[in-house]
């Protein structure tokens, strides 16, 4: 009686036919990505925050409303998607603990004779005790 399982035992016979799986997480999660719709490029007279520090002939070409050539590849776009992942936890944190002000709030700077900056905070939070 010792090849005998226990009664709680779950036994699965497998089929010695073993597919080839031809998957990885890389390929199913660049599968699952939503790629927002391409918004047409327009000139405008605003600089987006995103934009602070980026080489000046690109900042240039988009203000002008001059399409980009090059897609953003899905290691970019799995490292955007991480990001979310990670911000969703901070606010779920400052929700529980009772932080949590506000979401991805629109801000705008302005100073005259310059161009203004437009911008989002992802998270507002404090702190009161």
């Amino acid at each position: 009686m010792e090849n005998t399982p226990p009664t709680n035992t779950i036994i699965i016979k497998v089929d010695k036919k073993i597919k080839k799986m031809n998957w990885s997480i890389q390929n199913a999660w660049n599968d699952s990505i939503v790629i927002p719709s391409k918004k047409k490029s327009e000139p405008r007279e605003v600089l987006y925050a995103s934009e602070i520090g980026r080489c000046y002939y690109e900042t240039y070409l988009s203000m002008m409303g001059i399409e980009p050539t090059n897609e953003i590849s899905n290691t970019i776009r799995r490292k955007m998607e991480a990001g979310n992942f990670y911000e969703s936890i901070v606010v779920w944190v400052l929700q529980r603990c009772g932080a949590l002000r506000e979401q991805q709030l629109s801000v705008v700077l302005e100073k005259e004779g310059l161009l203004p900056i437009r911008g989002r905070a992802d998270i507002l939070a404090d702190w009161i005790s």
